[in-house]
């Protein structure tokens, strides 16, 4: 793993720059350049964190290679923050601006940035989760989409994937956070034919629904004692 760090992210050679500049660019359009709505791919970075994590308890990265990860990480999520594109995607009304948030999140968290983690957290449920999610549960900005069923329950898992981060870093889930989660699963749970969900959804029913009991189970077992 440690070679894939070194050519992703060190080597000057190989390295990449930390900035989503091309993401999802259309050939013959905007220069050549990419387009804000591509920000969501960054959130596989998180998994990447994740492994980078999982791997420095071994102490096979080294000190000197996790000061370089750090600093990457680090100026991509200045790039988040100063970048058009960035600052685009964070003005997002739909999971776009979820991702963003959660993304930023964990990099101030490998960054060791509390204060930064701080300003997201405080403003999460006013700014994220109390816009997008109604009192019954529903998500109005992802049920317009032709796969409402299907960006929904994309939205709740990056909601899951957030309860756990706060979880593991700060031991304590914030309430209207998980009351809102749990609101749209319940919601989400009460449909289990395509026929009898009131939107348009053009995906694999079965497969999604088998996330949606994946996702359930996650975040109850993020619920139980510890």
């Amino acid at each position: 793993m440690c070679q894939q760090l070194d050519a992703w992210f060190i080597n000057t050679e190989t390295r990449m720059n930390p900035d989503f500049n091309y993401c999802q660019f259309i050939p013959g359009r905007n220069g050549g350049r990419g387009n804000p709505q591509g920000m969501i791919d960054a959130y596989s970075f998180n998994d990447v964190l994740e492994g980078i994590r999982l791997t420095h308890y071994t102490k096979s990265i080294g000190r000197k290679r996790m000061k370089s990860l750090k600093n990457w990480f680090g100026a991509f999520a200045n790039w988040m923050q100063t970048s058009d594109y960035g600052q685009t995607a964070s003005n997002y009304k739909n999971n776009q601006a979820v991702a963003y948030d959660i993304t930023l999140y964990d990099f101030f968290l490998f960054n060791g940035k509390k204060s930064g983690r701080k300003q997201i957290l405080n403003s999460f449920y006013e700014k994220r989760v109390l816009p997008q999610i109604d009192e019954d549960g529903k998500m109005p900005e992802e049920l317009k989409r032709t796969k409402a069923y299907t960006y929904s329950i994309y939205n709740l898992s990056h909601l899951i994937d957030f309860c756990q981060i706060i979880a593991n870093d700060q031991k304590n889930l914030p309430q209207n956070i998980s009351d809102k989660v749990r609101s749209s699963l319940l919601y989400l749970s009460h449909f289990d034919k395509k026929e009898s969900f009131p939107y348009k959804e053009i995906g694999n029913w079965d497969e999604e629904k088998q996330k949606l009991k994946r996702h359930t189970d996650r975040f109850q077992k993020l619920l139980a004692p510890r």
